[in-house]
């Protein structure tokens, strides 16, 4: 047996795969706003705005991570969840983007920018993209139950 249960093991896995979203990020913030000290020392702005629209990036990131996480548990061949992933990510780009309500698809999330959105959307988009993952969650759990069951 194994000393934790499945579902904090996701939970876990769920910590690392952030994480390792975190640090390319930070990366990237860190290279951009060096860049732009150097090419635009006028407007100290510039920098704020781009910090705000990495963590939006990154918050809207998240749930296509919990989703491919859900869907590699379910899955026991790698290249099964891979080739989901791919056709979840080109089905997503095809969508229409002025739609709001495809854009709440986890795979799909990702491809709006914070500068493109009116006041209220962004939070609107951080509250669903917060709702999404606690769906994954709770969706390895239940089925992690059905698992043990049969």
């Amino acid at each position: 047996t194994l000393p934790v249960t499945p579902f904090f093991l996701f939970l876990g896995k769920l910590g690392i795969l952030i994480l390792s979203c975190l640090l390319p990020i930070c990366l990237e913030a860190i290279s951009l706003l060096l860049c732009c000290m150097h090419w635009f020392p006028d407007s100290p702005g510039r920098g704020m705005l781009l910090l705000k629209g990495l963590a939006f990036e990154f918050a809207l990131m998240l749930p296509t991570a919990a989703a491919m996480l859900f869907i590699s548990s379910i899955c026991r061949n790698m290249w099964i969840c891979l080739g989901t992933g791919v056709i979840l990510v080109f089905m997503a780009s095809m969508l229409p983007s002025g739609n709001e309500i495809m854009a709440f698809m986890p795979f799909a999330s990702p491809y709006w920018m914070l500068h493109r959105l009116s006041h209220t959307q962004p939070l609107h988009m951080l509250a669903g993209c917060a709702v999404e993952i606690v769906l994954f969650c709770l969706l390895e759990a239940i089925y992690q139950k059905i698992r043990r069951l049969l």
